[in-house]
């Protein structure tokens, strides 16, 4: 009686410590999470640089909400390269919005700092700006 006990606290503490947290995943291509996120990316170019562009995906991490990418935009026949951003973009109301567009490469050239000091900048920023980040998309 007291080992079913123990196994029973065993798996109800398990299950209890996992929580309803996803894991960080890459969504594959082709999928639909993909396409969405990317989505996204998209509608956040077009507003912000008035550019159609498709994306050679350099990193694409996904948790509980959060996605954090960077990306090579390119035009859509391949024929120009723009220069690559990376971002937290966050789903709201079914769709994914840029919430964060990562300053680490401004940070580097307008403040003349280090890649890393840029970083370190850069990811203070974005834990003040996006409190609910989990911590494993926070760039290193």
């Amino acid at each position: 009686m007291k080992s079913r006990f123990f196994l029973l606290l065993l798996l109800v503490t398990t299950f209890a410590l996992r929580g309803s947290a996803e894991e960080v995943h890459t969504p594959a291509p082709g999928t639909p999470e993909r396409k969405a996120i990317m989505d996204g990316m998209r509608d956040w170019v077009i507003q912000q640089h008035q550019i159609e562009a498709i994306f050679v995906i350099n990193a694409l991490l996904v948790k509980d909400g959060y996605a954090w990418v960077n990306v090579n935009p390119q035009s859509p026949d391949g024929s120009a390269q723009y220069e690559p951003l990376s971002g937290v973009l966050k789903l709201e109301g079914g769709s994914w919005k840029m919430v964060f567009p990562d300053p680490a490469v401004e940070l580097s050239t307008n403040e003349n700092l280090s890649e890393g000091a840029a970083r370190e900048k850069a990811n203070a920023i974005l834990l003040q700006q996006v409190p609910g980040i989990p911590r494993e998309l926070v760039p290193r």
